[in-house]
């Protein structure tokens, strides 16, 4: 499955591969805490891309410019991975208070699911640990931890980490105030476990 793609098809796989797993571990640590969790068929979409000119990058587009690989050809990449029936694709509307804000959604089929976990088997024993959050999402964590009563103001984190990291995510953030955030019980045992499994024997305390 993997025989044909080149280098640029890989990254993209690679990518969502990756973007997959982390998803799949996030519902399965919120099972573990809350014994909840959303349907496949709504996680195992990804977001690529927001049609509105005051969007954030979404992840996907994070990680594929820092490999240099984000341009106008990315359109004809995603084309050709579902061509080859790795993924999936489709545009969804979502309501926004300046009307529906079209999204563009990515989801590795079965097929693309083994590919992508062909492409990541030689790097295995270096991959990262999977029960972990991405480092720019533990990096909000860690900010919000770090901050003066542990409150960080919303405009500085990305709108993007608060979806991923608040209530109707990982469940790590919820409101301090109408302008601030604060971390969770979850957030705070999360930081704690994440700290233990790096050597950092710092923790966060709830206050």
């Amino acid at each position: 499955m993997v025989q044909g793609l080149n280098m640029r098809q890989q990254i993209y796989l690679a990518v969502l591969y990756a973007i997959d797993r982390d998803n799949e571990e996030a519902q399965k640590r919120r099972w573990h805490a809350t014994r909840e969790r959303q349907p496949a068929e709504q996680w195992r979409w990804i977001t690529y891309g927001v049609d509105h000119p005051a969007a954030e990058a979404t992840p996907v587009q994070q990680q594929l410019g820092q490999r240099e690989v984000l341009d106008a050809g990315a359109g004809a990449t995603l084309a050709a991975l579902q061509r080859r029936g790795l993924i999936e694709l489709r545009r969804v509307a979502q309501d926004s208070p300046g009307g529906p804000v079209w999204h563009t959604q990515v989801r590795l089929t079965r097929n693309g699911r083994a590919a992508g976990r062909a492409l990541r088997e030689p790097s295995d024993e270096l991959a990262p640990d999977r029960s972990l959050l991405p480092e720019w999402l533990q990096a909000t964590l860690e900010a919000v931890a770090s901050a003066p009563e542990q409150t960080l103001a919303k405009i500085d984190i990305g709108r993007v980490a608060a979806r991923r990291l608040g209530p109707h995510g990982h469940g790590y953030l919820e409101d301090a105030s109408a302008w601030q955030y604060r971390l969770t019980p979850a957030g705070l045992a999360y930081l704690a476990m994440a700290r233990q499994r790096c050597g950092d024997p710092s923790s966060p305390e709830e206050s």
